[in-house]
């Protein structure tokens, strides 16, 4: 049951701080470096790709802003937080 409760409060927390980072954050820093940003089949994918995008712009500049890493670290809280769950359900 509590498993369910975080995923209900987790969830559209994660969601929501991803899609206003991408939106505020990554695609104008991608603008700002002349580059296009990748519009794909849904939002993730789009997010992803434009998470890309950024990633290699930083690379060549040799930082990172901090919405690329805030970005890039809540895609990986939110894997981990899909497979606890995932693991802690099949363990009940």
């Amino acid at each position: 049951m509590i498993i369910i409760f975080i995923m209900v409060l987790a969830v559209p927390m994660f969601v929501c701080a991803n899609i206003a980072l991408w939106f505020f954050g990554v695609r104008p820093y991608i603008h700002r470096h002349g580059r296009s940003c990748i519009t794909a089949a849904n939002w993730g994918y789009s997010i992803w790709a434009d998470l890309t995008t950024a990633w290699e712009i930083g690379k060549e500049e040799g930082c990172f802003p901090l919405s690329v890493k805030l970005l890039f670290s809540l895609q990986v809280i939110e894997v981990l937080v899909f497979l606890f769950v995932l693991i802690g359900s099949t363990m009940l």
